[in-house]
């Protein structure tokens, strides 16, 4: 099964329409200079309203772990997707208190022995490597699930 993920949430009616279009899990994006930031009132605004069979996954980049780990515990978010420069021991930190999925920016020089580097990481996404960027690029991403190969999540 593929699930589907929208990473654009800023407000409660576009969830409710990503959630009837067939999406599986909702992205809330803390990143401050995004263009799709939302404030922790607003995303638990929204996350109150979201039927459980949905997940919330927040969206950070470079944000300290104690930090995601609390957001995460006060909104109840299913996982911690994180999009910057995170250390494999940052997401080891972090995997203790929630699943994370880890962000990489590739472009063809990108090693997949990489992915070795994070045993923490539940998941893995790919995103276009665009420079100083952090996602949020509007181009396609593929997460992969760590583990056996089975239907990843499409991200959009």
């Amino acid at each position: 099964m593929v699930r589907v993920k929208n990473l654009r949430i800023t407000n409660a009616a576009d969830a409710l329409a990503a959630v009837d279009a067939g999406a599986n899990l909702l992205g809330f994006n803390f990143y401050a200079i995004s263009p799709r930031h939302i404030s922790e009132a607003e995303a638990e605004k929204i996350r109150r309203q979201l039927p459980k069979k949905v997940d919330a996954v927040g969206i950070f980049v470079n944000a300290p772990p104690a930090d995601v780990a609390a957001l995460c515990k006060s909104l109840k978010l299913d996982a911690a997707q994180l999009h910057g420069d995170e250390t494999a021991e940052t997401v080891a930190e972090l995997a203790g208190s929630v699943p994370v999925v880890k962000a990489f920016r590739v472009d063809t020089d990108f090693d997949l022995k990489t992915l070795d580097d994070y045993p923490g990481a539940f998941a893995f996404l790919f995103d276009a490597a665009l420079t100083g960027q952090y996602g949020g690029t509007a181009a396609p991403q593929i997460g992969m699930p760590r583990g056996e190969p089975q239907p990843g999540t499409v991200s959009f």
